[in-house]
């Protein structure tokens, strides 16, 4: 019987372990949506990001026992929105359903501080994902991190009453 899948608050001690599986997710990204050196930039990129979302106590880790499967956090926009960050799912619990979860409960707790939309930086490769969710695209913009820019796209959905689309 497999190990139920239970959601917990990271805290600043996880942060080797979430970079350890962020990476195991982005080299786990099949070739097309970018490039060999735009992966290489954002799998090195840094981790104060990271440091900062598991301080904040709005990150979250997807668990089965104790392996990590995935994470994801969220911060307060700048008017009426949550912006859902670094969402990661490790390649052998990919297709299980944790990246749904994982935004169900960010998408919970934004309801919750009274946020009527979610935006999410998202990958290029995760549109397809975000759309079964409920999102729509806005438009692709590049990041800057070291080395290199990146190209994301911005979605955003509106948080109506709690409900759970499919995934």
């Amino acid at each position: 019987m497999p190990t139920a899948i239970r959601l917990i608050e990271a805290k600043p001690s996880d942060l080797p372990r979430v970079l350890e599986m962020a990476r195991r997710a982005i080299d786990a990204i099949r070739p097309g949506a970018y490039t060999a050196r735009e992966l290489a930039i954002w799998r090195e990129r840094p981790a104060g990001q990271l440091e900062e979302l598991l301080a904040s106590g709005r990150y979250h880790l997807a668990m089965a026992g104790p392996l990590l499967l995935g994470s994801a956090g969220w911060k307060p926009g700048k008017d009426v929105d949550g912006i859902v960050r670094a969402v990661f799912v490790a390649p052998e619990a990919q297709g299980r359903r944790v990246g749904a979860r994982l935004i169900g409960a960010i998408e919970d707790e934004m309801r919750e501080a009274g946020l009527p939309l979610s935006r999410i930086p998202a990958a290029l490769c995760a549109r397809r994902f975000y759309e079964k969710l409920g999102y729509a695209c806005e438009r692709v913009e590049y990041g800057e991190l070291p080395g290199g820019k990146i190209p994301f796209v911005w979605m955003s959905c509106m948080l109506g009453a709690a409900q759970r689309r499919a995934a």
